[in-house]
C-alpha cells in the first residue's frame, strides 16, 4: 500500500465512523423526544436502535432502562442499571443515578412479587 491509499483509507474511516455517531444521537433525540411525550413503547425501539450501532452507547444503555422502568419491565431495568454501575466509570454522579435507579427498581420489583400472584 502507498501512502495515498493509506491516507484515504484512514480518512473514510473517519468519516464513516463520524456518521455512524451522528445516526446515533439522532435516534437518540427522536428516543428522548418520544420518552418525554410519555410514548415509552415507540422510544424503547430508538434506544434499541441505537444500542444496536453501538451496544457500548453508556447512555443509550442508561436511557433504555429508564425507559423499561416507565414501562414496568423493572427486571430489564435491573439488569441494564446493574451493568452500568459495574463498569469502571469516574463520572460520580452517573454512578450514583445508576445506583439510585437500580435501587428503586429493586424495590418495585420486590413489590410485584409481594402483590403479583404469578410469582406465587
Amino acid at each position: 500500500m502507498n501512502l495515498k491509499t493509506i491516507f484515504f483509507s484512514l480518512l473514510l474511516l473517519f468519516v464513516c465512523s463520524g456518521l455512524q455517531a451522528q445516526h446515533i444521537n439522532q435516534l437518540m433525540r427522536k428516543g428522548n423526544k418520544l420518552y418525554k411525550e410519555k410514548k415509552y413503547s415507540e422510544a424503547e425501539i430508538m434506544y434499541l436502535k441505537a444500542l444496536e450501532k453501538d451496544s457500548t452507547n453508556r447512555r443509550a444503555l442508561y436511557n433504555s432502562a429508564n425507559n423499561d422502568y416507565q414501562n414496568k419491565k423493572y427486571e430489564d431495568a435491573i439488569k441494564k442499571y446493574s451493568s452500568l454501575s459495574k463498569e469502571n466509570n469516574n463520572d460520580k454522579k452517573q454512578l450514583a443515578d445508576n445506583l439510585y435507579n437500580l435501587g428503586n427498581s429493586l424495590l418495585q420489583a420486590n413489590a410485584l412479587m409481594h402483590i403479583n400472584p404469578l410469582y406465587d
